[in-house]
């Protein structure tokens, strides 16, 4: 079953079509707001079906090595790089919480420098379940949009990387986040950059799982409404990953409605210089060529 929404940025229920193809052939329809630029599906699958896919489908296509119950990847490396970006940043952690955090390698990463901490997370995957309980981090919920809010505890930090983008109300999960955080709390945030999409675009940055596509500013006017504001400002990109938006944010003190500007021309321009560029013939063949050598390679 499917389900229409308006913008989350503006509330505008006006759309058009960027394309109706995506990663492994699985059907979507991903358009953007003619009157603020944020990129989101249209419609969309309803929430069942996605919780279905997360818990059930999810690891097959992104994460086949979880399946294995590898607790150590090629994802140790990522743990290691948001340490290096927000360690000088971090007050005195007592609770520490990960939102998706897959197999736990960005916590176990941080367990390095902070033994004495408590961790805790929200994964639906239950391959990773049995991992991050074997590396004692508790798993609160399987569910970002469930009442895990609801008791006590306050979090130093909250990490969320590119998860944001597969919530189906990103708005409702981040006040959440505001209200969980310690008054010092940080909650950093990393999700793919819609300004400076990755080629191919459509065969792999265009994906099912992405109900959302942030830029910076929509990221901004997201964060703002949801009380939330940016510690210094969102990188996009660094040495590690240059197609990534991130930074660090903290509660609001005060909470106003954001100015929403229209970036759809330059959202627009971003989707179809990389769309033409690989309409041609030259980029069509290299594709196939390196599709080809990694079948090899397997």
């Amino acid at each position: 079953m499917s389900e229409t929404i308006t913008c989350f940025c503006c509330n505008s229920d006006k759309n058009e079509l960027i394309t109706n193809k995506g990663q492994f052939n699985i059907p979507l329809k991903m358009v953007m707001c003619s009157d603020c630029g944020f990129v989101f599906l249209n419609p969309r699958k309803s929430k069942e079906e996605y919780i279905h896919f997360y818990t059930n489908e999810y690891d097959k296509y992104y994460r086949p090595s979880i399946i294995n119950f590898k607790a150590k990847t090629d994802n140790d490396t990522l743990g290691k790089v948001i340490k290096n970006r927000i360690s000088s940043s971090l007050p005195k952690c007592n609770n520490i919480m990960e939102i998706g955090s897959g197999s736990g390698f960005n916590l176990i990463s941080l367990m390095e420098d902070y033994p004495d901490s408590n961790y805790y997370a929200i994964e639906p995957s239950e391959s990773s379940k049995t991992i991050l309980e074997r590396n004692n981090i508790k798993v609160i919920s399987n569910d970002a949009d469930s009442d895990w809010d609801k008791n006590e505890r306050k979090y130093d930090l909250i990490i969320m990387r590119h998860v944001l983008e597969h919530m189906m109300d990103p708005i409702s999960v981040l006040k959440k986040i505001a209200n969980s955080l310690t008054e010092e709390g940080l909650f950093y945030v990393a999700v793919p950059n819609a300004y400076k999409p990755k080629s191919p675009f459509q065969e792999s940055w265009v994906r099912f799982p992405h109900t959302f596509y942030f830029s910076p500013d929509t990221l901004t006017t997201i964060l703002q409404k949801s009380g939330l504001e940016v510690v210094n400002k969102l990188v996009q990109g660094d040495e590690h990953n240059q197609y990534e938006l991130f930074g660090l944010t903290k509660k609001s003190k005060s909470i106003n409605e954001p100015i929403i500007n229209d970036n759809s021309n330059k959202q627009r321009e971003i989707f179809d210089r990389i769309m033409n560029k690989e309409s041609k013939f030259g980029f069509k063949m290299k594709n196939k060529l390196n599709q080809l050598k990694k079948k090899i390679k397997q």
